[in-house]
């Protein structure tokens, strides 16, 4: 088992390529907190997988730090951060433009560096780690 004594969060955890992240990170043996947007999806794929869950839209910047202060309570650390949370749509990559992109909302402190997490035609959010815990999670 390969990831024995890990912990990761799976953005977007709940369905698809993220669904399947999230079960062989499980079968691999770390602790995985599934983080979707849909609380009922979520959840039960969190019974399925044996896993967490924590309903979290990445767009939002509080809800994001909430997640991850709730995976570091629960397990002490916080080892692997996967992003698959995303949006879809219709309209080709040409014809998008920002109108068809959801409202964005930017933490002030994007511009750094260290800790920033991206959501598919979403914001950049800044987590509260500094280099040192950064280089803990890589």
């Amino acid at each position: 088992m390969r990831l024995e004594g890990k912990t990761a969060i799976v953005a977007g955890g709940s369905s698809s390529i993220g669904k399947a992240i999230a079960a062989a990170y499980v079968d691999e043996g770390a602790e995985v907190v599934i983080a979707n947007r849909t609380g009922s999806e979520g959840e039960a794929v969190a019974d399925e997988l044996c896993c967490e869950f924590v309903q979290t839209d990445v767009s939002e910047y509080y809800q994001i730090e909430a997640l991850v202060e709730a995976t570091v309570d629960e397990f002490g650390t916080l080892d692997v951060l996967v992003n698959n949370a995303g949006i879809a749509s219709e309209t080709s990559v040409e014809e998008c433009g920002e109108a068809t992109l959801p409202p964005r909302k930017v933490c002030p402190d994007q511009s750094r560096g260290a800790g920033r997490l991206h959501a598919f035609g979403g914001p950049v959010h800044r987590l509260s780690v500094d280099r040192e815990e950064l280089a803990v999670l890589i």
